[in-house]
């Protein structure tokens, strides 16, 4: 994530941008055990759609903070949906299938999620390389999010 560059490239100070990593994890520690209560109560599916939401609004207030109070607040609410994200995708594949066979299908699909994240980083800078801001790879992430939630709503558990 070029978070701490694109905050740098607005203005922001480095020291004010590299905090704001300390915001985001601040975010992901003080939520994470909301969201498991919570998908306990609501079901993981909902509130995986709900973190997916979160992580658009806060790409979309990372995107246009320009001043150092707005990339602190972007930061932590990015934080707080990354910390739903990571707990809830694990959650909704168990729910869906099972633990029986849990181990092997995230076996097979993992690989496929790190390749996805580790291409990430690499698209945002080669789109930032062609056009000199980070824009873009900003539309790209909130279509994304988009299409990701989307998907989560279409999908259905397989029958047994």
């Amino acid at each position: 994530f070029h978070m701490v560059p694109h905050f740098s490239d607005v203005g922001i100070s480095s020291t004010g941008a590299a905090t704001s990593i300390s915001f985001m994890a601040t975010g992901s520690v003080a939520s994470v055990f909301l969201w498991g209560f919570a998908s306990d109560r609501v079901g993981p599916k909902r509130m995986l759609l709900v973190s997916l939401a979160t992580l658009w609004v806060a790409s979309f207030l990372v995107a246009q903070a320009e001043t150092l109070p707005a990339a602190y607040v972007g930061a932590a609410i990015y934080g707080v949906g990354l910390a739903g994200s990571g707990l809830l995708s694990e959650v909704v594949w168990a729910d869906f299938f099972g633990r029986r066979y849990l181990g092997s299908i995230r076996g097979a699909t993992i690989p496929f999620q790190m390749v996805g994240n580790a291409s990430g980083s690499l698209i945002a800078a080669f789109l930032f390389d062609i056009r000199g801001n980070y824009s873009d790879a900003f539309v790209l992430v909130l279509s994304l999010y988009g299409m990701s939630a989307v998907l989560l709503l279409m999908a259905r558990r397989p029958r047994r």
